[in-house]
């Protein structure tokens, strides 16, 4: 489903009609200049073919396929929410969407209380900041409730090394495996 949705957006498009194409579209959770940052992470492109093929598998063994999708209830958020709706739509799922003022959004995603979120959240210059909201089961801010071994392992290494060249090395790790698994769609 996650690889599915990652294939739905067009978030080019996604950027230029919510954002007059602004920002920079980027394909991880390390800006240029970061360490971890990838040029080429391998995070999935826009496929609607695909994302319908992935829906049409998802249907096939009874998978529910509709999707709350919580927003916060600032205009920005909600133009861009309106369009991954329509976007999400366009493979086949049906998407109910869920706008919230942004402390309530932030209590049910700690609560875990959503099923996909859009907001932003990653600090900035050095990726050991991310170590609180992405590493391990259980954590409440670990927003996406993912334990990935090969996330929290990098984590760990990034925040225990000195050596600039192994923590770059982790945390281009962590930016490939986000990619591979689509946590997250940046």
């Amino acid at each position: 489903a996650r690889l599915a949705i990652a294939q739905a957006i067009d978030r080019a498009k996604l950027n230029q009609d919510a954002n007059g194409g602004f920002p920079t579209v980027a394909d991880g959770p390390f800006a240029p200049g970061v360490l971890g940052h990838l040029d080429a992470p391998g995070f999935p492109e826009h496929d609607l073919k695909a994302a319908k093929a992935g829906f049409a598998k998802l249907k096939a063994k009874g998978a529910n396929t509709t999707i709350r999708l919580l927003s916060s209830d600032g205009p920005v958020a909600v133009r861009q929410a309106k369009i991954q709706k329509e976007m999400i739509e366009q493979a086949g799922f049906t998407v109910d969407l869920e706008v919230e003022p942004e402390a309530t959004l932030i209590s049910r995603v700690i609560s875990g209380d959503y099923e996909m979120a859009s907001f932003r959240n990653q600090p900035g210059d050095d990726p050991d900041m991310d170590h609180v909201w992405w590493y391990g089961k259980g954590n409440p801010v670990n927003f996406g409730r993912f334990d990935d071994p090969v996330i929290n392992q990098n984590l760990d290494l990034g925040r225990t090394s000195s050596e600039p060249a192994v923590r770059r090395k982790a945390y281009e790790a962590i930016n490939r495996q986000f990619a591979k698994q689509v946590w997250n769609v940046w």
